[in-house]
Parts: structure tokens; sequence; C-alpha cells
């Protein structure tokens, strides 16, 4: 339907104003398909869609049959040549996160023990800007430095007791190199790994909000990229090794992790896309001076919606919210980005 839409508005941009598709001519609806392959430089496959919209609403609604439509001139596939994964872009990025918990728990106050319920919330800001740069043999590489505000306020009205904490400044910059390592072919997907790493850049603090996460990590992915049109497929695997490190005399060693991910995107018209997706983690229980840490094994799920459109040619924004499935992951994930692509 979205195809006969846009036909009928495109006719009505033409002369003789906006008509009936039962009376518009042969040569409006070749102007139309030649405007799709021409100017708009779609895919074959996007073509063939607009194409069949058009024939089925001329032969099976309209009763009318438009043979000539069978001898259209299609685009031109061209021969793609693999030098650069993607092109030289920069990408601002903003992100907000929440993340709350309440539970009950026993304070000695003047009158003796009181069981009250202490609540905490974690509010997280992080705005990142990100550069990409094509590189030859299908590859790029990837630099992103954050700047990151982050509060948690904690509340147990019972007691009177109130305390917010903030700490604000540059997270851990990241610096990761991407490799495609297979071309999608009919019966096999793209092949995509990645190797980041991310140094302990950012200001830590043990027990308190920080902009920096204090330990180093290393992280190595294989992503599959399969198109069905009008559909995009992703899969992901990773692996996240945390380097450990010595703070205020004790030897700290995080977790180390492992990440999948899947995606769908829906090319919904030319210009926007949707997209669904569930990221899962899983964080070794952390280490201090070789002693497991009751409590820090993690397990985070998220549940991600989001929506793609072009702004201008060479800018696209992104919308994104996702939604924690699991008690490790946050309540809230609230993100936009405006990759830019340079001529």
């Amino acid at each position: 339907m979205y195809w006969v839409r846009f036909f009928v508005r495109w006719s009505a941009t033409q002369p003789g104003g906006m008509r009936h598709p039962r009376d518009t001519g042969a040569h409006n609806v070749e102007a139309f398909l030649s405007m799709m392959a021409n100017e708009r430089k779609v895919s074959g496959s996007t073509h063939n869609q607009a194409l069949s919209a058009i024939l089925f609403l001329y032969r099976e609604v309209l009763d009318i049959d438009l043979p000539w439509l069978n001898n259209i001139s299609r685009p031109q596939q061209t021969k793609r040549i693999p030098s650069v994964l993607t092109r030289d872009e920069v990408e601002p990025r903003f992100q907000y996160t929440y993340n709350g918990a309440r539970g009950l728990e026993i304070v000695q106050t003047a009158a003796g023990a009181q069981i009250t319920v202490r609540s905490t919330n974690q509010h997280r800001i992080e705005a990142t800007l990100g550069l990409r740069m094509g590189l030859p043999w299908s590859s790029q590489l990837e630099i992103r430095v954050p700047y990151i505000s982050a509060r948690n306020n904690t509340l147990a009205a019972a007691v009177g007791f109130a305390e917010s904490e903030r700490s604000s400044g540059l997270g851990d910059a990241e610096l990761q190199f991407t490799k495609q390592f297979a071309t999608e072919r009919a019966a096999r997907p793209a092949l995509l790994g990645a190797l980041s790493w991310k140094p302990a850049t950012g200001d830590f603090q043990l027990g308190q909000p920080s902009p920096g996460s204090g330990c180093a990590s290393v992280q190595a992915g294989l992503t599959a990229v399969k198109r069905q049109d009008p559909l995009v497929f992703f899969g992901g695997i990773s692996y996240t090794d945390m380097r450990a490190r010595t703070y205020a005399g004790n030897r700290i060693s995080p977790g180390n992790g492992f990440g999948f991910r899947v995606d769908t995107l829906l090319a919904a018209s030319p210009e926007t896309s949707l997209r669904a997706g569930l990221d899962l983690s899983h964080f070794g229980r952390t280490k201090i001076n070789g002693q497991p840490s009751a409590g820090s094994q993690l397990l985070s799920g998220i549940v991600e919606l989001g929506l793609s459109s072009l702004v201008s040619k060479n800018a696209l924004i992104n919308l994104n919210v996702g939604f924690g499935v699991t008690p490790d992951a946050p309540k809230l994930r609230l993100g936009v980005s405006l990759p830019i692509r340079f001529n």
C-alpha cells in the first residue's frame, strides 16, 4: 500500500494535478518508475516492490491490463568492489539510562531497630562523539569519546534519610577495528568481525557514581547480516576480557563477559526503517584479592525498539528506547544519534 500511496501523491505533483489512477496515462507510470530508478537511485529489489504494487493496483483492483509495464527498464545492478566497510562518518550520540531499586532494611534509631523501605535511583546521561574512518580491504576504524554525568539518589523516608551523589567528566574512550570477512550471498549472510579496546581513561571512585568504569577491557565480536527485502536480520556474539587493576591496595579482577544480540530491521519506506532487538550480556563474579565477591555476577537483558529516518542526503537520525527484562538490567534506556557521512 505504501507504494500505491506514494505513486498517487507523486502523480499529484505532475502536470494535471491529483487524478484517479485509472485516469493517469502510461507515460505517467513510466515516469514514476524512471524517477525511482534514476533520481532516487533505489535498489533493484525496491524497484521491484514499487512495480509489483502498481501492477497489482491496475490489474487486480482497477481491472486494467498494462502489459507494457512488463518491458520497462529496471535499475542497473552495478558491480561493487569491496574497498571500504563504510564512508568516513561522524556520529554525535546522546543516551539516558535509568535504574531503580527498592528494598527493606533494618536501621538503628534512637527508638531502637526499625524496618524501613530504602529506594535507590540511578540516572546516567552520556554524550558521545564518534568518528568512523573507512579503510581498504573492507574494514573501518572507529573512535568514541564519551562525556558522562551520573547521579545516584538514595531515600529512606521512614528514618528521614536522603542522600544524593553526583559525578561528571570524560568517560572511557574506545577504539574499535572492524573487518568484513565475507560478503552476502544467496545462501550465506555477510560476516563481520570487530576488535575493540577500552582503556580506563575516565575518573573512577569505588562505591560512587563515576564517569569511568575503573578497569580497561578488550572485546572481540562476530556479527552476521542477512537481507530479505524489506527485512534485514542481524545476529552477533561477543566476548569481553576485563583487565584487573589495583585500587586502594586491593587487587580487583572484574568478571569477564559474554554477549549475544539479535536485531531485525524493517524498511518501512525508502527514507525510514524500524528496528527491534534483544541484547543479552553476562558477566562473571568480581574477585577482590583473589576472593569472589558475593552478588557481583550480572545478567543483563534489554529489549530495544528503534526508528531511523533520513534527514538529508548524508545525515540519518536514529531514535531508540530500551526496556530491561532482567533484574540486573537498566529499567529504561533512551538514545538519539545523528550519523553524518562525508562526501
